[in-house]
């Protein structure tokens, strides 16, 4: 179970849900905050954090099976996301990126990862390893693209902007016509 305090952004709402997801499933309780004596009730606006999960939802191929609940309590309220496990492959955020839980953080999914989730829906040897192959080839391609929104985020310069959208497409061409050559038609 996670606790937000406040009403993340979009983004951060969506790698959640996609890290749950990609996690077991699991819990977000929207409108908590962590204090000494405890998680107490800080409170969120449901319409506007309802929004929000929509819009988060939406960023994410596939969707996974969620459902919302929200608690009133007087003038606070307090929006839960109960997130089902992912079936039949990984949750990616809208850019491609795949996200796992480790212990209370995000972080981008490593191949043994997913591995480890496919590795229930497979008896055959020959598919786990292929299914082993994808996943190696999604986690390097998620960290190359988060390691190129790092970069995007620390220059301000156009052309070099434009050199790592181009240099991060290709590498996301190389890369899908690999997973392709491996996985088959």
């Amino acid at each position: 179970m996670e606790f937000k305090q406040s009403i993340p952004n979009v983004r951060t709402v969506a790698r959640e849900l996609a890290a749950m997801a990609n996690t077991h499933g699991g819990l977000v309780a929207f409108g908590i905050k962590e204090t000494a004596e405890g998680p107490a009730l800080s409170g969120v606006d449901s319409g506007r954090m309802l929004q929000v999960i929509d819009r988060a939802a939406q960023s994410l191929k596939p969707v996974p099976p969620f459902s919302t609940h929200v608690l009133d309590a007087g003038d606070k309220s307090l929006v839960i996301v109960e997130v089902e496990p992912a079936s039949g492959g990984p949750v990616t955020v809208l850019d491609g990126e795949v996200v796992v839980r480790a212990g209370s953080h995000v972080r981008p999914a490593a191949a043994q990862d997913l591995v480890e989730q496919q590795s229930s829906y497979s008896s055959s040897d020959e598919m786990y390893a292929r299914m082993q192959r994808l996943a190696e080839v999604v986690a390097d391609q998620t960290q190359a693209i988060a390691s190129l929104r790092e970069a995007l985020e620390k220059t301000g310069n156009w052309r070099r902007q434009l050199y790592w959208c181009i240099a991060g497409a290709l590498l996301g061409t190389i890369l899908g016509a690999i997973a392709t050559l491996i996985i088959g038609d």
